[in-house]
């Protein structure tokens, strides 16, 4: 049989799917080694590799990061496997215990921050930049909420108190609903299609319930089927999990419900009900109606690697997202640059303010304490939710000038802060403890 392909183009083709897989194979290597390599100095991932991102995309255009290129093309699955799997693992590692006894000041911190910072930021973008009242608002909430893949990155080098970590990376999760269903309904009362102030809460809600519900329902089924055919299942667990994770995000984006909740309600579900028998007393009813055959730990291991590599992907896509088409010279890159440094600026001055409300799980140790409270404030970076909102209006046919370049140059500008921050309070605690030790050895 012959070929329709012509050998000159067969053979460009397999020299692009070679590149390609070069490329990520490179990209994995070179995240492993950034991650190891902060790791040891206390300094999160996230910067290099939003910078290589940059390099690859609007820099040098080695891929085409225009509106018809195929990045842009992809950021709708690349999102949803970014939200999917990372926050599946956020969901699988938080401590359930510690989400019930931060409960109270946890929600209050967490939407209190939230709240103020996207008025605050509201505030910014009307009276001293200049942006239409709806489209400040846009900005103030999709830039209200920490990055969950930050924010992770975060506490996976300082060591802080389990009620601190539980409680910011609780705080990226359940504020994102937020930051995403907000701007979306303001962004569609700007295209006009007919939402209300009342029918968009209504709306609000019903997303945000529908997705708890259906992320609970889904995991509760998923564990009596994993239990049920243990013995087929074994060997194949984590995969075919993993296969009921992505269907639950299908059938909640489907349903229109906030996939982020659904799954981060799916993984939090699943570990706390996996586990239930190790956890209560074998009297317990509920171990006697719910007992579950699942290996936790063999799912938890292999989640983790799968995590790495998604989240390491994620930051050097979003890197190659920027893009700068909308500065028109020297006044436009000035003015977006100072957004950005104002709305940072506004995140670190709220969460300064806030983190008071978490002072009973912090370190007695002064020092100690003062890398807690750090962590806290330092936590700023934006990811995801602003990522998506950015990209939004131009798929609806609204043209707003500077508004993706801002929100880019947010997440850029935040991320650095954050980074940062995080690094020279470590320095500091770390720096204290080598004093401590050796005074403690002079003394002996």
């Amino acid at each position: 049989m012959e070929t329709n392909i012509k050998p000159n183009m067969q053979t460009g083709l397999m020299i692009s799917v070679g590149l390609v897989f070069v490329a990520v194979a490179g990209i994995s290597f070179l995240g492993f080694t950034i991650n190891a390599l902060f790791g040891r100095i206390r300094i999160t991932n996230i910067v290099p590799l939003m910078l290589i991102g940059i390099l690859i995309g609007p820099v040098f255009g080695l891929v085409n990061v225009g509106s018809t290129g195929i990045v842009s093309q992809l950021t709708p699955f690349v999102t949803a496997i970014a939200i999917a799997f990372i926050l599946f693992d956020v969901g699988l590692n938080l401590n359930i215990d510690s989400i019930n006894k931060t409960a109270v000041k946890g929600n209050a911190f967490a939407f209190g921050t939230q709240i103020i910072m996207a008025l605050a930021i509201t505030a910014v973008s009307y009276f001293i930049f200049g942006w239409n009242l709806i489209v400040a608002l846009i900005l103030g909430f999709a830039l209200s909420s920490s990055s969950t893949p930050a924010v992770q990155a975060i506490v996976r080098v300082v060591k802080v108190p389990d009620q601190i970590k539980t409680v910011i990376i609780y705080e990226s999760v359940v504020t994102d609903a937020l930051a995403l269903i907000v701007p979306l309904l303001l962004i569609n009362m700007l295209a006009g299609t007919g939402i209300t102030y009342s029918s968009g809460f209504f709306m609000a809600f019903t997303i945000i319930v529908g997705a708890v519900v259906l992320g609970a329902a889904s995991a509760l089924f998923w564990l009596v089927i994993l239990t049920r055919f243990s013995k087929q299942s074994k060997g194949y667990m984590w995969m075919l999990t993993l296969t009921m994770l992505i269907a639950t995000y299908g059938i909640s984006s489907i349903l229109e419900l906030n996939t982020a909740i659904t799954i981060f309600v799916f993984g939090i579900t699943f570990a706390t009900l996996g586990t239930l028998k190790e956890k209560l007393p074998n009297r317990d009813w509920l171990v006697k109606h719910f007992t579950f055959t699942v290996n936790m730990r063999y799912i938890r291991n292999y989640q983790r690697e799968i995590t790495f590599f998604t989240s390491t992907f994620f930051f050097v896509y979003i890197g190659m997202l920027f893009s700068f088409s909308d500065f028109s010279g020297a006044a436009a890159d000035i003015y977006l640059v100072l957004y950005a440094a104002a709305a940072t600026l506004v995140a670190l001055v709220v969460r300064y303010l806030m983190a008071p409300v978490l002072s009973e799980y912090m370190n007695k140790d002064r020092d100690k304490r003062s890398v807690d409270r750090g962590t806290v404030i330092f936590s700023v970076g934006r990811g995801l939710s602003p990522a998506v909102i950015a990209t939004l209006p131009i798929t609806m046919g609204i043209v707003i000038p500077n508004f993706l370049d801002a929100i880019f140059l947010v997440i850029l500008f935040s991320n650095i802060v954050s980074a940062v921050g995080v690094f020279f309070e470590t320095r500091k605690s770390e720096g204290f403890q080598t004093t401590l030790r050796r005074t403690a050895r002079i003394n002996g």
